[in-house]
């Protein structure tokens, strides 16, 4: 697992250096991403995570999905907010619930 900043996003200067305020987690593990996310044995794939359900396929932290006659749009699905200081707001999400943004917004500020 990596946090790593969203491209695209906003940022704010920590000791004179710009600093992302949005970070993704590159590689979220089973159980982590929802809170109270519950781990479901599911017949034909094994323990899965009930956020894994969602339409799409979840790779390197970034759903994505086309719907049938639209675009493919593209989610990080497991986010974190970050101060200033570059701690994590404690009043949002330090062990979660974790945040989601929209890949699609955050490309098109790049």
């Amino acid at each position: 697992m990596a946090w790593v900043d969203v491209p695209g996003s906003p940022t704010i200067l920590v000791s004179g250096t710009p600093t992302a305020i949005w970070q993704y987690d590159n590689s979220p593990l089973l159980g982590t991403l929802a809170t109270d996310a519950k781990v479901q044995d599911d017949p034909d794939e094994g323990q899965v995570d009930e956020y894994y359900r969602a339409n799409g396929i979840v790779t390197a932290g970034i759903r994505s999905f086309t719907p049938p006659g639209g675009t493919l749009q593209q989610t990080y699905v497991k986010c974190k907010k970050v101060q200033k200081t570059g701690k994590i707001y404690t009043h949002s999400n330090t062990n979660g619930p974790w945040s989601e943004l929209n890949k699609n917004y955050y490309d098109a500020k790049i």
